[in-house]
C-alpha cells in the first residue's frame, strides 16, 4: 500500500511553488513602478533645472498658418507671425480693390512708423504698401488698417518678424595658377628623324 503522507508533500509544493513565484513577481513589478515613478520626478527636476541658452525662433508657433486675415477676405505677405521676412520687402493685401484698403499703418518695434506709398495691382484685386525706407533686421513690424466692402469697415491688423541674417565666416579661396608650369629643359624628346639612303 502506497504512503498517502509522502503524496501529500508532493502535490502541496506545486502549489506553494506557483504562489512564491506569482507573490515574487508582485513584488519585482511593484519595486519596478516605483523606481521608474522615483526616477521620472528626477528627471523632470532636472530638466526644469537646465536652462537651455536662448534663441531666437526659426518658425511660427502653429505650422500651416493661413495668409488670410481672419474676418475678412484679405490675404497678406509676410505671412502673419512669421520670422523670415527680408528688411526691404513690400507688404503685400490680396483680395480686395485697391479703393477698399485705406489707413494703412506700417511700424517697426525698432525703427518707428513707415511711411511708404500704397502701389494698386493691375489686376484691381489688391495692392502692395512699399515703405520708404527699410526694415531692420530683429525688429517686429506691425501692420494695420481698413478694408470697405459692401459699406461695411472692418479694422485689420498683423505682424511679422523681419529675419536677421547668418553672419558666416567668409575665407578667401587660395589663388589657382591658371597657366601649367613649363616643362624642363634638361629632358630631350627622342629624335624620331632618319637619314634616306
Amino acid at each position: 500500500m502506497p504512503d498517502t503522507h509522502d503524496a501529500d508533500i508532493h502535490l502541496s509544493n506545486p502549489h506553494r511553488l506557483r504562489k512564491f513565484l506569482v507573490c515574487a513577481g508582485l513584488l519585482v513589478v511593484c519595486s519596478s513602478a516605483t523606481t521608474l515613478a522615483f526616477a521620472s520626478k528626477r528627471i523632470v527636476a532636472e530638466e526644469a533645472a537646465f536652462v537651455a541658452p536662448s534663441a531666437p525662433p526659426c518658425f511660427p508657433s502653429t505650422l500651416n498658418r493661413s495668409a488670410v486675415l481672419p474676418g475678412t477676405s484679405l490675404a497678406v505677405s509676410p505671412l502673419p507671425d512669421s520670422y523670415d521676412a527680408s528688411p526691404h520687402t513690400q507688404i503685400s493685401l490680396l483680395g480686395a480693390a485697391p479703393g477698399a484698403l485705406s489707413a494703412i499703418s506700417v511700424s517697426g518695434s525698432q525703427t518707428g512708423r513707415h511711411s511708404g506709398r500704397l502701389e494698386a495691382y493691375s489686376q484691381g484685386d489688391g495692392a502692395s504698401f512699399v515703405p520708404s525706407k527699410p526694415l531692420r533686421s530683429g525688429e517686429t513690424v506691425s501692420v494695420r488698417g481698413k478694408l470697405t466692402v459692401a459699406g461695411k469697415t472692418q479694422v485689420f491688423a498683423f505682424h511679422f518678424v523681419v529675419a536677421r541674417p547668418d553672419n558666416l565666416p567668409y575665407a578667401a579661396p587660395e589663388h589657382v595658377r591658371l597657366t601649367p608650369p613649363r616643362c624642363s629643359t634638361s629632358t630631350r624628346s627622342p629624335n624620331y628623324s632618319h637619314r634616306s639612303s
